[in-house]
């Protein structure tokens, strides 16, 4: 989980609606948002505002109200008013039964645990996929390495407590980087480590294991061991893991981060062919500061590999509101990046993605804005409509369900990002309070079920107003989100 804030947004690709090529007509309508005359092969669309009404949870009392209007189609378009806040746009009728498979679908969270209280908030609004705070470390699993038995009775636990229907990956590495004292780097209070010696697993401050074979055999342990396939799997396994990531951003002042992901992916696929494994998150890099980080730090690890080791790329995208514009360019350098470094058609994963509402403390010394519960639920459905329209196959928001990060709730960037308020902190209505952002992503999920999974297409509605069009696996029926863009 990275303390450092990034910036970035999105954009996509061009489209016709309906196949047909009608030009879309939109034209400024004032302070109320723009006027877009929208083709249609059907008789009318049903526009729901993908907010509910209140401008905070507290507000809500029972189920949460969306406005919702139908509008008739005349000479074969709707004419609606398109504001900052978006809306779905449904065509046609949605009563099938959506048929999404759990691996299918891209909605996940950084963890969807939330603690005391189990997964029913992450079943509640559609969460499929489950990333964990605990990594698999050696260090832990592995204590002693004078004996060869393994300590399994923490990560059991950690992965036995997620349900059926429920997909997780795991961060498998040597030791957490916090573990690792780098002189000149400070620890950060939140993620420190209790004191554990790793000179007899770890190289130094390097990435590297001390003993490869037997860092490969207890991988090979881990991996069998949770895979689900029936052979020395754990007792009462319900959400076996097939996914993998090699430690976490990297290099953060390390060497060796390019064999590790060799000698651990190596181990990996030993024990399991069908698993995929991902490189730490990345930057992404949408402007010249993390663009220096990811040519400087990032892009010589994925050099090194030369097509090698990894099966998915993961990048991470933090920030604040309306930096959708960055995205485009940015994904299409490291696409890019990843052709030449052999990687190419290489998926690419968000398992870090989010923003925050409330007013956190200063971070790293800059001042952060206020950002309402309206505002952080507007930045979350953007971030999720204009990576999928930019190909990425799995979006996981990020730090938790429920606000607080790790142990320390001290009113940093990442205590507010949640979606169930925790209690602590300056104006906060008391735990379990649900925000704007909660509902509104129940609502993207519960509309998204119907997505056929291709990425959606851009319309071209002029320079005033976003548009994407999800198609469905029923016919000419679709799934449109709008906004009106901020400039």
């Amino acid at each position: 989980m990275k303390r450092t804030i990034t910036k970035s947004f999105a954009c996509l690709v061009g489209l016709a609606v309906f196949g047909i090529l009608p030009s879309v007509q939109a034209q400024k309508a004032g302070s109320q948002g723009t006027l877009v005359r929208l083709p249609t092969s059907v008789p009318g669309v049903t526009v729901v505002h993908a907010l509910p009404e209140g401008q905070r949870g507290t507000d809500i009392s029972g189920r949460p109200e969306f406005r919702t209007q139908t509008l008739a189609a005349t000479d074969g378009r709707v004419e609606i008013t398109v504001s900052s806040e978006p809306v779905w746009i449904v065509e046609g009728e949605l009563s099938a039964q959506p048929n999404v498979s759990a691996d299918a679908s891209p909605f996940g969270f950084h963890p969807a645990l939330a603690p005391g209280l189990g997964f029913d908030f992450a079943k509640e609004i559609g969460v499929r996929w489950h990333r964990p705070g605990l990594y698999l470390m050696w260090v832990l699993g592995q204590p002693d390495l004078s004996d060869d038995g393994y300590v399994w009775e923490l990560f059991d636990r950690d992965v036995g407590a997620v349900p059926p229907g429920m997909r997780q990956m795991r961060n498998l590495c040597v030791c957490h980087d916090n573990m690792v004292q780098i002189p000149g780097r400070p620890l950060l209070e939140a993620v420190k480590r209790p004191q554990i010696d790793v000179s007899q697993h770890v190289e130094g401050t390097t990435y590297r294991p001390k003993d490869v074979t037997k860092y490969q055999r207890w991988v090979r342990a881990v991996v069998e061991r949770y895979d689900g396939d029936g052979v020395d799997d754990m007792p009462g396994l319900t959400a076996p893991i097939k996914i993998w990531q090699v430690d976490n951003e990297p290099p953060r002042r390390r060497e060796g981060y390019a064999d590790l992901v060799r000698i651990t992916s190596q181990a990996v696929k030993e024990a399991d062919p069908t698993a995929k494994v991902l490189i730490g998150g990345l930057e992404i890099p949408f402007d010249d500061y993390r663009q220096r980080i990811y040519e400087r730090e990032q892009l010589p690890i994925l050099q090194q590999l030369r097509g090698k080791g990894i099966d998915i790329l993961d990048l991470h995208w933090f920030g604040h509101l309306d930096e959708s514009g960055k995205l485009p360019k940015a994904i299409n350098r490291v696409r890019m990046d990843l052709t030449e470094c052999g990687f190419e058609n290489t998926p690419i994963w968000f398992t870090e993605m989010g923003t925050y509402s409330g007013n956190p403390r200063h971070h790293q010394g800059y001042p952060l804005p206020l950002q309402s519960e309206r505002q952080q639920a507007i930045e979350m459905l953007k971030r999720h409509v204009v990576a999928l329209a930019e190909g990425v196959e799995k979006l996981f928001w990020a730090w938790g369900m429920v606000e607080g990060f790790v142990n320390v709730h001290d009113n940093d960037y990442f205590d507010n990002t949640g979606f169930v308020y925790d209690g602590i902190g300056p104006d906060d209505p008391g735990r379990g309070n649900k925000k704007i952002a909660f509902w509104t992503y129940q609502k993207m999920t519960g509309l998204l079920q119907h997505w056929d999974g291709k990425p959606p297409e851009k319309l071209s509605l002029g320079e005033a107003v976003v548009g994407y069009r999800f198609r469905t696996a029923l016919g000419d029926r679709a799934v449109l989100a709008l906004w009106q863009e901020q400039r």
